[in-house]
């Protein structure tokens, strides 16, 4: 017998066309032919003899080519990347390949898994191959063959050992609860849900797509029992560890349309300015329910003359929802109650004192109802004050915060400006010394710049994504109230301190100063804020550039007042992950612009 020679003539050749020779020759043998050209096989290719389990995927991969002409691009690609084990670029190329539409239909994508995927499944990112096995697990026609094949996925994870399996089997249980929640299971629905929360919480540095994935899915669940309020909660969520870009336009304008009717239909939710600055919300413009945006609009602004002409105008679109239907006069209580925040918000502070009268006239409702409408909005905790029905009026001491669209920074401004013209009416008719009349000036300055630059400085805020090594995306898809306040505070207090008088430095002993500790506590304007981390990260560097080294301050989110406060609090007290997400360029920028004077 001949033997084969060295190997040192391989390199000149295309191995692709060599595995294929030796395809030919081994099927020529078992048809009756020479065996002698089986040399041939073992002279150009050993390297495959080597490994039998390489030979079954390109044999897949190479019928494949033959029998679907128009993707030979990929299968060809498959097979290179996979002989030369460059996993990562494999992995990268199979995410683009499961998109196609042309993949989609059957069950090509089960044969990619089993005949090809397979081979390598454990070489490559786990949290990837759970990608592809939630797509495939699409393809499974029956429902219990499905969560069996990611049974199976899940086993096969809990092999490896790895580190941060976790998170990878969340996302696949996930998949799974998605599957009992189609067939009606809704209680295994739950126990994955409560399980996968639990997971999450006791984790950090979680991936975007399985925080995604986990919210989605907890919309749906939500969605299915119609709780309103829970599934807007949830699919906002979702949108903050979602790119919108990637979406379909049919599935963006469903979600928009979803998420609209659950602000208006859920309990305790007078907030729309997070969802109208959602560049999701826009979905509905140009469209058959475009109604349901000018609705969102005159709920936002407590407009009840619009909201009653839209309801006049689109009467056939809304007896075509039978849930709005069912609550219309739940849908009149709370435009009537943001209808009376509005009334307290436009008003100055020192003039909260509001007869009910007014309030009557503006919500079109008796004495009776607006003393109704007040005990409600303090029952639920959307103001603070006294009733006093003896002299019929109401005073206001704190009103909830709500997001700000760009008409309520424009009515921001003009107070500002006449908190200006009132400093300058002091100055006239109270004489000073000049050191008081000078700091008062420049304050009065300062203000009116202050009131000039706020609508510019916020129209100039677009929607933001920034990564750190610890959350690894977060969507700043509005602007929240807070940081506007933030910013003003700290504009205001450094005109204060303009000409601040300089003392002589005195000489100090050098002793042991003890360590001290504090705590302070913020609230973010909504429940599910997603800029809670980088309001809490801009108050801890400017704590930490403003006090000595001996303080020691935590940053909390206020108790009960975050979604996910725990996560919040260990992310903002963690000095290695508070370090390491200051060493973000971007996000450093981020952080001084916020707090630049």
């Amino acid at each position: 017998m001949i033997q084969p020679p060295a190997r040192n003539r391989t390199a000149a050749v295309d191995p692709y066309v060599d595995v294929h020779s030796g395809i030919e020759e081994r099927e020529r043998e078992h048809a009756g032919f020479d065996a002698s050209p089986r040399i041939v096989f073992h002279l150009f290719y050993p390297r495959v003899m080597a490994d039998p389990s390489m030979t079954g995927a390109l044999q897949y991969l190479e019928a494949q080519r033959h029998a679907q002409p128009e993707l030979a691009e990929w299968y060809s690609a498959f097979a290179d990347l996979y002989q030369r084990k460059l996993w990562h670029q494999l992995t990268l190329k199979l995410e683009q390949f499961v998109r196609l539409a042309v993949v989609q239909a059957g069950d090509s994508l089960i044969q990619l898994y089993h005949n090809f995927i397979a081979e390598f499944e454990t070489k490559i990112n786990l949290l990837k191959f759970a990608h592809f096995a939630v797509v495939v697990s699409h393809q499974y026609s029956e429902k219990e063959a499905a969560i069996s094949y990611l049974d199976g996925i899940i086993e096969k994870l809990c092999a490896t050992r790895d580190l941060r399996i976790e998170e990878t089997i969340v996302y696949v249980k996930m998949q799974i609860a998605e599957i009992n929640l189609e067939i009606g299971n809704q209680k295994e629905c739950k126990r994955l849900l409560e399980q996968g929360k639990s997971t999450l919480d006791s984790m950090t540095d979680i991936d975007p797509s399985v925080h995604a994935k986990y919210y989605w899915m907890s919309s749906q669940y939500h969605k299915s029992r119609q709780e309103f309020a829970e599934f807007y909660k949830s699919t906002l969520l979702h949108l903050a560890y979602t790119t919108v870009e990637t979406l379909s336009e049919s599935f963006k304008l469903d979600l928009a349309f979803d998420l609209s009717l659950s602000a208006l239909l859920g309990d305790n939710i007078y907030n729309f300015g997070e969802l109208l600055a959602h560049p999701i919300i826009n979905s509905l413009t140009g469209t058959n329910v475009e109604w349901l945006y000018h609705i969102l609009h005159a709920f936002n602004t407590g407009n009840l003359l619009r909201y009653q002409e839209l309801c006049r105008v689109h009467n056939i679109a809304l007896c075509a929802q039978p849930a709005l239907v069912e609550n219309e006069k739940k849908l009149l209580e709370k435009i009537n109650i943001l209808c009376l925040m509005e009334i307290i918000s436009s008003r100055p502070s020192e003039d909260r004192t509001i007869p009910l009268s007014v309030i009557s006239e503006r919500t079109k409702l008796s004495i009776e109802d607006v003393e109704y409408l007040l005990m409600k909005s303090l029952s639920v905790h959307l103001i603070e004050g006294i009733i006093d029905q003896v002299e019929g009026t109401v005073h206001v001491s704190w009103v909830q915060p709500r997001v700000l669209g760009i008409p309520q920074i424009r009515s921001l401004r003009d107070r500002l400006d006449t908190w200006v013209g009132k400093v300058r009416a002091a100055l006239t008719e109270h004489s000073c010394g000049p050191d008081q009349a000078w700091r008062s000036a420049r304050f009065a300055i300062g203000l009116e710049k202050v009131g000039a630059g706020l609508l510019e400085f916020t129209e100039s805020i677009p929607p933001v994504f920034y990564k750190t090594k610890y959350k690894a995306k977060t969507e700043l898809h509005h602007f929240c109230s807070l940081p506007i306040l933030i910013r003003i505070q700290e504009m205001v207090v450094g005109l204060l301190n303009a000409n601040p008088i300089v003392y002589k430095k005195k000489e100090r002993r050098a002793r042991n100063v003890p360590t001290v500790i504090d705590e302070v506590t913020f609230t973010p304007t909504i429940e599910h804020c997603s800029m809670a981390t980088l309001i809490g990260l801009c108050l801890r560097v400017k704590l930490m550039r403003s006090l000595p080294s001996r303080y020691k301050v935590d940053i909390r989110v206020a108790p009960g007042r975050h979604a996910t406060e725990a996560e919040v609090n260990k992310q903002l007290n963690d000095k290695e992950r508070v370090a390491a997400a200051l060493e973000n360029p971007n996000l450093l920028e981020l952080v001084d612009s916020c707090l630049e004077p």
